[in-house]
């Protein structure tokens, strides 16, 4: 039975954005999948999760968008450590503890998100499980999330840094991978979703500094990458 999993409805917004700058039938397609669109406008209370992933699947493929989900996340993108751990009443001292904080901040807008830090030889895997099984898995929405998790570790490794390696549970057949990616190593049908930090860079300190708050979309600016 499909576990029902909910998330605050305004997080849907970049998604329906992007959509929208491209004239993409975006009233149309949440009919399709399920979403109560209303609720993203009015950026208020929750939607079912599920709903959500059948959206941008169904919008990738009307829109023939090989990698929506990486575009959303590269217009829309982290770029503040505002609101998990460097400047709330939480004080992160390294790169570990900023994503510590991250899992925790993100699991209060999804009670579905299954995110874990789990010990490796020569660093971490940061960990995204299945959340409704092997026959609903979601490449879209893994390119998002591999996207943002790069993009928190970029606040502090540079705007450069890449992962040696990444598992994906999305397909067990390589897909293809946005360009920015090609010198990443994937491996494909694993039974998580799991990108590797090496310890040099978990160590490095949080620096203190003032960077534009990732929450107002409407000030990110357009000149994004694509």
């Amino acid at each position: 039975m499909l576990q029902i999993h909910l998330i605050k409805a305004a997080q849907v917004m970049p998604f329906v954005k992007v959509l929208e700058k491209m004239g993409a039938p975006v009233r149309k397609l949440s009919e399709l999948a399920g979403m109560p669109i209303d609720a993203v406008y009015a950026g208020r209370g929750v939607i079912g999760e599920y709903c959500v992933w059948r959206f941008t699947d169904l919008a990738a493929k009307h829109e023939r968008l090989d990698f929506f989900g990486y575009d959303v996340a590269c217009r829309y993108p982290v770029n503040s450590v505002e609101g998990f751990g460097g400047v709330r009443t939480r004080t992160a001292t390294t790169l570990k503890e900023l994503l510590e904080y991250f899992i925790e901040d993100v699991q209060a807008e999804s009670t579905g998100c299954p995110y874990a830090l789990v010990p490796a030889p020569d660093g971490i895997w940061f960990v995204r499980e299945l959340m409704f099984g092997e026959k609903r898995k979601n490449w879209q929405t893994e390119q998002y999330m591999i996207a943002i998790i790069i993009q928190v570790v970029r606040l502090i490794a540079g705007p450069k840094w890449l992962p040696p390696q990444v598992k994906s549970n999305s397909s067990d057949n390589p897909l293809s991978i946005p360009e920015e990616w090609e010198s990443i190593r994937f491996s494909w049908g694993d039974r998580t979703t799991e990108i590797m930090i090496p310890d040099r860079i978990l160590a490095l300190p949080v620096a203190r500094q003032s960077i534009q708050n990732a929450s107002n979309l409407d000030e990110v600016s357009e000149a994004s990458p694509k």
